[in-house]
């Protein structure tokens, strides 16, 4: 019967503990939810003025990436060889907003990882504040995607001084 006992209390712990888990993100906490690769940041200074901040699901982060993917691609098809993005060597800053046309668009912020550490950025710090980087080269890029279109555009990649 002893036995019986403890394989009851230790359900009824693992159930009551995973009860208590359950809770609504704060804005910290949603910034602190991001993969290791990409975060998304709510961040007034990197949308239009008078646009709403939009969430984003995992398939939407899913079309990001794969849209993402095929403008890099594309990108990397046009330039020399300096030029090219590898998205491997990238952690990304996602900011979505919604456009005047109420379609959902995001800022994609790519940052070199190795530049993370070149500069002395703290891990985390790239996941609570947009990074924003005058020159760096390629290691420095954003671009805009729009989900309802599925569209990447305005690649921009950083010069270099």
């Amino acid at each position: 019967m002893k036995a019986n006992n403890r394989f009851f209390i230790f359900i009824f712990t693992i159930f009551f503990c995973s009860c208590g888990s359950i809770h609504i993100f704060s804005k910290k906490e949603e910034i602190e939810a991001g993969t290791p690769k990409h975060v998304i940041i709510h961040d007034n200074d990197e949308i239009p003025e008078k646009a709403e901040f939009a969430i984003l699901d995992k398939k939407e982060i899913e079309q990001i990436f794969l849209l993402l993917d095929s403008a890099i691609v594309n990108h990397n098809s046009e330039s020399e060889k300096y030029w090219r993005i590898d998205l491997s060597q990238y952690k990304f800053q996602l900011v979505p907003f919604y456009n005047d046309e109420k379609e959902k668009v995001i800022w994609v912020n790519g940052i070199c990882i190795q530049d993370l550490f070149d500069y002395g950025e703290e891990e985390k710090s790239w996941r609570e504040t947009v990074l924003i980087v005058n020159d760096g080269g390629k290691c420095h890029f954003n671009i805009y995607v729009n989900l309802k279109r599925s569209k990447a555009f305005d690649l921009v990649i950083n010069g270099e001084a």
